[in-house]
């Protein structure tokens, strides 16, 4: 009930050519009864208004490409909806696993997020049998984030993989 409806308010947000901008979870309230409410609305992006503000972590992987080769260090840009969804994913992940973001992991060699975020590195396994690497390695944080992975569907561990790693079909839109 929860991610149902946050996509909804979320896609109903879309259809009206408004965007959050500053997607993260200190800007979403959830009652007792699953209903979702937006907070802090003074960062959304919408018309000829660009949201000022962002967080490294919820931030596509393109934009941090343009960014450093812009020397831009402000997350104030004109965003899109594909790079929302990204941030709806990183959003939708981390309540999966609660407060871990797509891109901890265990020695993998990333002392900057942002790096991280930009090569794709996704540590969780996926495709076939788990123990068995098809794509992705076996850095995973260990224990219970790994075990909430592995209960997962495959069709919404296909989204997070395609997302985080900008393989296969790519983003799914909020609806």
């Amino acid at each position: 009930a929860l991610f149902v409806g946050l996509l909804l308010a979320f896609s109903l947000m879309h259809r009206q050519d408004m965007l959050m901008g500053d997607v993260n979870p200190r800007n979403i309230m959830v009652n007792q009864d699953c209903s979702v409410y937006f907070v802090d609305c003074d960062s959304y992006q919408f018309g000829g208004y660009e949201c000022p503000v962002g967080k490294p972590d919820y931030t596509p992987p393109e934009v941090h490409v343009r960014m450093r080769a812009e020397g831009i260090t402000e997350y104030r840009y004109t965003r899109t909806e594909y790079n929302e969804v990204y941030s709806i994913a990183v959003l939708l992940f981390s309540i999966l696993l609660p407060g871990k973001a797509p891109y901890a992991a265990r020695n993998a060699g990333y002392d900057d997020v942002v790096d991280a975020v930009i090569a794709g590195y996704f540590p969780y396994p996926y495709g076939g049998d788990e123990n068995t690497v098809v794509k992705g390695n076996m850095l995973a944080p260990a224990g219970v984030f790994r075990n909430i992975w592995s209960c997962m569907t495959f069709q919404m561990k296909t989204h997070f993989y395609e997302t985080f790693t900008q393989t296969g079909a790519g983003r799914r839109n909020a609806q």
